[in-house]
């Protein structure tokens, strides 16, 4: 089944609450669109996924991402985030991620599938850049079962 689909076309999208976004022009009419100034800082937005319905699972989170200017980070795992937060009962958590790169490109498909764990108790679909500078797009955001 699908989990999470999310277009963008709304005026207000009650999935994202934190307004760290701007609604602009995209593949499905609207985008979300993360514009970041500053490379020392990080600016994201969080959406929570139905945990109950996706434990055990192995689900894949598919997005259509543009990128401008983004600045390389000082790690290879910051900058362009298209990412899950897995947080599991025992406190840890996964950081499962889309492997995005740095720079200025045109909308492409991003995908990552990964195994929910039977403990997780949180799960965060996180959209943003982090300690990098510029501007990044998403749109048609959908999680769903695998293969399906």
């Amino acid at each position: 089944g699908v989990f999470f689909l999310e277009s963008f076309t709304a005026s207000e999208i009650k999935a994202f609450p934190s307004k760290t976004y701007t609604l602009e022009n995209g593949p499905s009419g609207k985008a979300l669109c993360i514009a970041n100034p500053d490379a020392s800082k990080s600016l994201n937005t969080v959406a929570l996924l139905p945990v109950e319905a996706m434990r055990g699972k192995k689900v894949t989170l598919k997005a259509r991402v543009r990128a401008e200017n983004v600045s390389v980070p000082p790690k290879s795992y910051n900058g362009c985030k298209f990412m899950l937060v897995i947080t599991k009962d025992d406190g840890k958590r996964d950081y499962p991620q889309a492997p995005l790169k740095v720079g200025t490109w045109d909308w492409q498909d991003a995908t990552f599938t990964v195994d929910i764990p039977a403990n997780a108790t949180k799960l965060e679909l996180t959209l943003g850049l982090e300690l990098s500078s510029g501007k990044l797009w998403f749109d048609e955001l959908r999680v769903a079962d695998a293969g399906k």
